[in-house]
């Protein structure tokens, strides 16, 4: 299979912590308990894919520093090809990851001036043609793929990360242009999530309109959840997955 992947690529610091919130102190030697690496949902993916021997073309922004040339070179060391990985920014995009021994994480994702940014549809459009599938990440970039996914025709994959709030303006942008890009698909299925989307204001809601969408729809649903360890309102996915348990137990 060979994919188009598209999002974000960035270089990443990890830190063990001992507790959190974290003590003050001026200095802290954390011998062999800090680490760097490259990282990105595209990154991440593009790795996995490839080691299940899967064909991917990447599609990013990263910058014009020694770091972006330390990513292109993991990349083409792996073999994978770097043609539409943008080099636009001035410096390339990082993180840095505290964590505990629970489990617990605080992330601090710079992003640099990415948002400003779109990938250009026209440099892209003719590699298009020979793929399989496209896979989207939730980053403004990525706004024209979405946008022109009808005349692609061709599967579209998405994945949404660091959802803390199902409300907010960045998530719901970008939802609301992957239910307009998939109509082509489900047109009347499509509405309705879009009708939905306007009147769902909490969980609740929320709950209500799953059931009444299952309800009505003539085929089977799936719901795909992913990255729940990432959120950085964990007890938000809790509750959501109690609402699924007591559907499922009800059988809605």
């Amino acid at each position: 299979m060979k994919v188009l992947v598209s999002g974000l690529i960035n270089i990443e610091s990890n830190v063990f912590v001992n507790n959190f919130p974290v003590e003050y102190s001026p200095i802290e030697y954390a011998f062999n308990q800090v680490n760097f690496d490259f990282s990105g949902v595209a990154y991440n993916i593009i790795k996995a894919l490839s080691a299940l021997g899967d064909k991917t073309i990447p599609v990013s922004i990263i910058g014009k520093d020694n770091i972006a040339d330390l990513i292109l070179a993991e990349l083409k060391r792996s073999k994978i090809p770097c043609d539409f990985i943008f080099q636009d920014l001035k410096t390339t995009c990082s993180s840095v990851i505290l964590f505990d021994s629970q489990g617990k994480r605080k992330i601090y994702c710079d992003l640099k001036n990415i948002q400003d940014f779109v990938i250009p549809l026209e440099k892209i459009e003719e590699s298009l043609k020979s793929i399989d599938g496209l896979i989207l990440c939730n980053i403004n970039f990525n706004d024209n793929l979405i946008k022109n996914a009808k005349k692609f025709n061709k599967p579209i994959f998405t994945d949404v990360q660091d959802l803390s709030n199902i409300f907010d303006d960045y998530n719901k942008r970008f939802l609301k242009n992957s239910a307009k890009s998939i109509r082509f698909i489900d047109k009347d299925n499509s509405n309705r999530l879009l009708d939905y989307s306007k009147e769902v204001t909490n969980l609740d809601n929320l709950s209500d309109y799953i059931s009444e969408f299952i309800e009505e729809c003539d085929r089977e649903v799936i719901l795909i959840i992913d990255e729940v360890d990432k959120s950085s309102d964990n007890q938000l996915f809790i509750n959501f997955l109690g609402i699924l348990r007591e559907k499922y137990l009800r059988r809605i």
